[in-house]
């Protein structure tokens, strides 16, 4: 264990080595680690504040549903409304009609709550009115109102929404947590491909001025092997085209580089950066990732699990809904209240009248045909449909988080292999290289073969390396837990707010 991490770390500082060569030629250099770049992205990447806002349109739905449930004030008033025109009054002289002009002033104050777990509405209230009648220029007030009116009403055997709300809204919220977290370890595996294309980017210019410089040295070697007749000019042929290759391989490097670095800039959303150098990172770590104990976590964690236990909650709102619709439609009513008028306003709240009042309606489909039986059966069979496909999704997802552990748990020694052959690779290729520059290798092909199997050995390393933390932060995303810490893994949200 210890001899393999070894290995990769000496790998590693041979990259950075590489990587640094380029940046040494550079001026004002802002350094950037994979760390970095991954805290940068989840800050200020447009996934990231797309994340946000879709979490915080989750939370102020999450806020409304509450608020569902605590008690509405109201109030609602004229202040004033006024009509004027003629009225008949009889009189012992016959009727006559005369001037008449009439304002009236009210408000009610009320506070209405839902009571969950019945599904009815409570309320109380209390209003006031004033009237104030002028004709024939004689003015009369009257006050009337009502100190107080308990209002309650409810559906019996019908369907409960407000019941069902209290099941599911809890959940969706939470899933919308578990998503945002989940976006940020996305995030976290689109910042290590974004870092390590770059990276791999900076690489092949790299490897490609090196090639060029070495392939520039050899092509003057060998037209001096070929005037003394070591080499024949079939051979320092193929040196130039190696050496024109080089440099149109170089060419294409660099249009490759910039390419990665305009995309790595436009990812995180910086322009006001110099020349950007990337250090690979250096510590590599070994995991054994129980599987089993991945599997309850990200049963018990992720937003997977909260979807299928929604979908679940879904299906059995659909049937409870479509069964209560088949009872009869009773509607329950009960008030209770006082009410009084008096020309005077205080007198409104002196010995006022009760009043009460219950009504019990009932609405029963005398001949439907069947229609409620059948939206009834056309919900069960869709209840046992969804129950099955839901067990199926859990039987799939239990299955991939088998199948993603085991494939990271054989990263490791992937990475050391990769690792060996690159070391070896290019321990071939100087040997190579210097064997043909003193002449002990005529065949141009066997130094271009161990370049070539250098260079792919280079590349396989990299993404060796850069697959191995992808799956890493996958492996966080799937599970919400960080294996490294041993710890579950946790966003401040109030910080969002």
């Amino acid at each position: 264990m210890k001899k393999s991490i070894t290995l990769v770390s000496l790998t590693l500082s041979l990259l950075i080595i590489n990587c640094n060569s380029y940046a040494q030629e550079q001026d004002d250099v802002t350094v950037f680690r994979l760390k970095d770049v991954i805290k940068l992205a989840q800050e200020q990447s447009p996934s990231a504040m797309v994340a946000k806002l879709s979490y915080m349109s989750q939370y102020w739905g999450f806020k409304s549903y509450k608020a569902e449930y605590l008690p509405d004030v109201y109030f609602s008033g004229t202040l004033p409304s006024i009509s004027k025109g003629v009225r008949k009054v009889e009189t012992v002289e016959g009727d006559q009609y005369v001037n008449n002009s009439t304002e009236s002033f009210n408000g009610t104050l009320s506070i209405r709550q839902k009571v969950g777990w019945t599904g009815g509405t409570f309320s109380i209230s209390t209003s006031l009115n004033r009237s104030d009648n002028t004709y024939n220029d004689i003015k009369t007030r009257t006050y009337s109102g009502s100190p107080i009116n308990i209002n309650y009403e409810q559906k019996l055997f019908g369907f409960n929404n407000f019941k069902w709300d209290k099941k599911i809204e809890p959940k969706k919220f939470e899933k919308a947590k578990k998503k945002y977290i989940e976006t940020l370890e996305d995030i976290s595996i689109q910042a290590t491909n974004t870092f390590f294309n770059l990276l791999n980017a900076d690489l092949q210019l790299t490897i490609a001025k090196k090639n060029h410089a070495d392939y520039d040295t050899l092509y003057n070697v060998s037209k001096g092997r070929f005037q003394l007749g070591k080499i024949s000019e079939a051979d320092l042929l193929k040196i130039e085209i190696q050496k024109l290759q080089s440099e149109n391989s170089l060419s294409d490097a660099k249009i490759s580089y910039d390419d990665a670095l305009f995309k790595f800039k436009s990812f995180l959303r910086i322009s006001n950066v110099g020349n950007i150098h990337l250090v690979p990172p250096k510590e590599v770590f070994k995991l054994n990732v129980n599987i089993q104990k991945a599997v309850d976590l990200a049963k018990r964690n992720t937003s997977k699990a909260l979807d299928l236990e929604l979908n679940e909650l879904n299906t059995e709102k659909a049937l409870e809904q479509a069964k209560r619709e088949r009872n009869p439609g009773v509607q329950l009513r009960a008030s209770y209240g006082l009410s009084n008028s008096a020309d005077i306003l205080g007198d409104v709240y002196k010995d006022p009248i009760k009043s009460q009042g219950l009504s019990l309606g009932i609405s029963v489909p005398l001949l439907d045909w069947g229609r409620k039986k059948g939206r009834y059966k056309i919900a069960e069979y869709i209840y046992q449909m969804d129950k099955t496909n839901q067990e199926q999704e859990r039987i799939d997802f239990e299955q991939d988080v088998r199948l993603k552990v085991i494939k990271f748990s054989k990263l490791n020694d992937r990475l050391m292999i990769a690792s060996k052959k690159n070391i070896i690779a290019e321990k071939s290729f100087e040997l190579t290289q210097k064997r043909y520059m003193i002449g002990k290798i005529q065949d141009i092909r066997k130094l271009t073969e161990a370049q070539q199997e250098y260079d792919r050995a280079q590349n396989e390393y990299y993404n060796e390396i850069k697959n191995f933390w992808v799956q890493y932060f996958s492996l966080r995303k799937l599970t919400l837990y960080d294996f490294k810490k041993n710890k579950m893994i946790d966003v401040n949200f109030d910080k969002l707010q």
